[in-house]
């Protein structure tokens, strides 16, 4: 493992504050927790151990319920645990690895280094399926998983965009949605790889092979897929504004609101207000109930779910405040990474340009219908059958077989 620039691309991560945060005290605090845990270690008891086929790390219990149908079928014939990965998961970890770190590891992986040393001492897994796309943790579970002959799996959930968040490849397998996900990849500057890579054309995990609906003719329902940052991000927090202005002041529509798993419902509620025009939905209420009520989605810069929407056979219209910019890679500026533009209409910078966008829709209604088959071809390999392959293909590494396609793509330091 190069130390090194494993250590400058986390240090590029903590300053960008997208891994922990940026600071002295902060610094100094991981500095005193490395050397108090070499001076207590040896009086720590061994993990008990429990070998295991399949070791499922979730960065949320979100992560590990939306593909869950992957792993019960996958537990039916391999042992299989599922473990979350958080600060507090990291934190404890190092009060209870027996095992030592090497010396040279610097503080700001030594956390990371302590928690994959304890998951492989305790379930030495023959495969460690991942959600993680950026940090130090993918490069040094997999260093470690290999040392003991396993290898690890990158499980995506959304299409993959060229940004520093999705930056670690560190994986042996890395699944993608499809061709987009492929092509952003191979455009990502930020990408950290300390080995090569198989990249592997999947689907998504999170589609089921009932994800079918016949287009709704009625024109009378939209639905808005919400985003978890909103109250949190300024351009997020302009979009659904513009949204609810719109709703407001067209109250021929019903503007439904699924909300995001991890969003902050208490702001879109005081938000809405009370129109007779405005719902929101049922928390629990699947991707494809809610979209059985409407003909069109609203989505924001960044959603796929634009993708399971154009699936079921319903548009989507692009709300973003922010000026279109041709020459950027920035998902928020240019169309390059989700081609919902390209595929639909052009984007929405404000609630007028909004009414304009549904309206070009529902006019030309068989146009766009017929365009939501292009776009899930464009993102999304093997469609409904999406989970089927995932499970066959992991069943395959499980008993090192490789009768799947894949793209090798050679490793960079950072």
């Amino acid at each position: 493992m190069n130390y090194k620039q494993l250590n400058e691309y986390t240090l590029k991560l903590r300053k960008e504050n997208i891994i922990f945060k940026s600071g002295i005290l902060f610094s100094l605090l991981l500095i005193v927790l490395k050397y108090l845990i070499i001076l207590i270690r040896p009086f720590l008891n061994k993990v008990n151990q429990e070998n295991i086929d399949v070791l499922v790390i979730g960065t949320c219990k979100k992560d590990v319920e939306q593909t869950a149908n992957i792993w019960e079928s996958i537990s039916a014939k391999y042992s299989l645990s599922r473990v979350i990965l958080n600060k507090k998961k990291l934190l404890f970890s190092a009060f209870q690895n027996h095992n030592s770190i090497p010396k040279q590891t610097p503080y700001n992986i030594f956390l990371f280094s302590v928690f994959a040393q304890q998951l492989i001492e305790k379930y030495k897994p023959k495969i460690i399926c991942l959600y993680t796309s950026n940090g130090p943790f993918p490069s040094i579970i997999r260093y470690y998983s290999n040392f003991y002959g396993g290898k690890t799996i990158y499980m995506p959930h959304c299409v993959i965009p060229i940004e520093l968040y999705y930056s670690s490849l560190d994986y042996d397998y890395y699944f993608v949605f499809g061709k987009s996900s492929l092509k952003n990849l191979k455009m990502n500057d930020y990408l950290y790889c300390s080995l090569n890579t198989k990249v592997v054309l999947t689907g998504s995990p999170m589609i089921k092979t009932d994800f079918i609906l016949q287009p709704n003719y009625l024109k009378k329902k939209i639905l808005y897929l919400s985003n978890w940052l909103i109250g949190i991000d300024n351009e997020m927090t302009e979009n659904f504004k513009n949204i609810i202005l719109w709703a407001k002041t067209n109250s021929k529509y019903e503007l439904l609101i699924k909300l995001h798993p991890i969003e902050d419902k208490n702001y879109i509620i005081k938000a809405v207000g009370q129109y007779s025009n405005i719902k929101i939905l049922p928390i629990n209420i699947t991707i494809k109930e809610a979209l059985e009520l409407v003909s069109l989605t609203i989505i924001t810069a960044g959603s796929s779910s634009g993708i399971e929407a154009a699936l079921m056979n319903r548009p989507s219209v692009l709300m973003n405040v922010r000026k279109k910019n041709d020459s950027s890679i920035d998902y928020r500026d240019s169309d390059k990474q989700y081609m919902t533009e390209h595929f639909f209409v052009e984007r929405a910078c404000n609630f007028n340009d909004l009414e304009d966008r549904i309206e070009t829709i529902f006019k030309n209604f068989d146009f766009y219908i017929n365009r939501c088959k292009e776009y899930v071809d464009y993102h999304l390999e093997n469609s409904h059958n999406s989970q089927d392959f995932i499970i066959d293909t992991i069943a395959q590494i499980i008993n090192s077989k490789e009768n799947f396609k894949y793209e090798l793509i050679y490793g960079k330091g950072f």
